[in-house]
């Protein structure tokens, strides 16, 4: 591991033990009572504020209007994550993502809401691999920018703009900019929003118009024109959920997705734009069953058509999860997964299609894999299960650790090289072991350790067998 990462986590440490004080959280009783009471000033007149009372009124310097920001210090490696040969130069990454964010907002009035905000990446690598540069200084870009009406009167609302749009659990909806990390995850769109009580039911109905190149809709700061996904992209979503059923919670959508391509493929179904029409409908449901026991399901099916071919796929993902009701939260959990894959010589594509999925949901290193059989992040023709445990042995520090089994449902690739990668004649794509350490300082505060290890099963050949390292330390600073 290179001096690069080492002194990355020494900071972010020595963060960890200076930034708290410097809000003045910490567990000395005089810094505390600073925070949480208020000192009577010697005159016997009106109480001194505390530091969150001053904050907040910075914050919220006039009626209807209120600001923030954010800083997020990341350190990243990634070893051997693509294409699983540490033989070809360039596999090791290892570099430092900053991003500043500022934000605002302001009502007018009672019924009308304005929302901007700014956000800025830029990354130092410490071994600067093929196709990077050592200071990636980016750009900077409006990733929210629009103005909401609610209708209380029909308890609705509409916002337009560029916002961020997750639904259910983010399967097929979450990132409309896949291609910047998660830098941003914006969508310009437009989303109406009814909230009908009497029979405990939200609808959702949205338009989304997105574009390749980030500054079609709005300028960005530096002149540094990336795009953000590899086609243009029109959509309509359809989203319904339901509670009327007791510790029950029952969606429904449909959602229409055109992509019109913009960037070319280098090799087959990698870093290229799509050009197609879909379709899909699914459903997701979530119960609690008793104190211990909960679970949740989504399925949904695709057709239309997608590059000159008719498309027809299908994709479920679940969680079953048992809960001891203990001092320290101890949770376990199954978690399994399974999307179609194309059949060879099928004349169908049967490989389901993520759509807005494509952030990492369960792997910050496995999605990287993909790239040699669809795009980074674009997860499909997959099988996965495997077991998870959580447990908060202290207030606000929670660690998770999961095991995934993972299968291809199809081989098509087999006994053949694309983009770097050799695949095999098997199915099983191997073991992915995960880990990662939360902690929340204070309200302005919180960290993370990240690590994951993936081992290679039969669906991978030599030399594109060896196992694979991502590690991160994180840190957020918000005010």
């Amino acid at each position: 591991m290179t001096y690069g990462w080492r002194n990355g986590c020494l900071a972010l440490a020595v963060a960890a033990a200076v930034v708290p004080a410097a809000w003045g959280q910490t567990t000395s009783p005089m810094l505390e009572s600073q925070l949480s009471s208020n000192k009577i000033a010697p005159d016997g007149g009106k109480p001194e504020p505390t530091l969150e009372e001053t904050i907040n009124q910075i914050k919220h310097p006039f009626q209807g209007f209120t600001w923030g920001a954010d800083q997020r210090i990341r350190h990243e490696y990634l070893n051997n994550h693509y294409p699983l040969n540490q033989q070809i130069h360039g596999h090791e990454y290892d570099y430092e993502r900053e991003r500043t964010r500022i934000w605002a907002s302001y009502s007018p009035c009672e019924f009308i809401e304005l929302n901007a905000r700014l956000a800025w990446e830029w990354r130092q690598w410490e071994n600067t691999p093929p196709g990077k540069v050592s200071n990636d200084w980016s750009h900077v870009t409006t990733d929210i920018f629009n103005f909401k009406i609610k209708m209380p009167q029909i308890n609705s609302s509409l916002t337009v703009g560029r916002q961020e749009i997750f639904l259910g659990d983010g399967w097929l909806v979450a990132d409309g900019t896949p291609l910047d990390g998660s830098t941003t995850l914006y969508f310009d769109a437009a989303r109406f929003n009814m909230n009908a009580k009497d029979i405990q039911t939200t609808f959702d109905a949205i338009y989304i118009n997105q574009y390749a190149d980030n500054d079609k809709w709005l300028p960005t700061i530096n002149d540094d024109d990336k795009q953000q996904m590899e086609q243009d992209e029109k959509g309509v979503v359809l989203y319904a959920s339901n509670k009327s059923l007791q510790d029950t919670t029952i969606d429904g959508y449909l959602i229409y997705k055109h992509d019109k391509a913009v960037l070319p493929y280098i090799v087959p179904g990698s870093h290229g734009g799509n050009s197609a029409d879909m379709y899909t409908v699914g459903s997701r449901a979530e119960h609690l069953f008793d104190e211990h026991w909960k679970g949740r399901i989504e399925g949904a099916y695709q057709f239309g058509d997608k590059n000159s071919l008719p498309l027809s796929a299908w994709g479920t993902i679940g969680r079953l999860t048992y809960m001891f009701n203990d001092v320290y939260k101890n949770q376990l959990f199954l978690n399994g997964e399974a999307l179609s894959g194309r059949r060879t010589g099928a004349g169908t594509d049967q490989m389901f299609d993520p759509l807005w999925g494509r952030w990492p949901q369960w792997s910050e290193l496995y999605v990287y894999t993909y790239r040699p059989e669809t795009r980074v992040g674009e997860t499909t023709n997959l099988m996965r299960l495997g077991p998870g445990y959580q447990i908060t042995p202290a207030k606000n520090l929670t660690f998770t650790t999961t095991y995934n089994a993972l299968w291809a449902m199809q081989t098509p690739q087999a006994n053949t090289t694309n983009g770097g990668m050799k695949f095999g004649d098997g199915n099983f794509r191997g073991h992915l072991f995960t880990g990662n350490v939360k902690y929340k300082f204070n309200s302005h505060l919180a960290g993370h350790l990240w690590a994951e290890y993936f081992l290679p099963g039969t669906y991978y050949a030599q030399p594109s067998n060896d196992g694979a390292v991502f590690l991160r330390a994180e840190m957020v600073l918000t005010f």
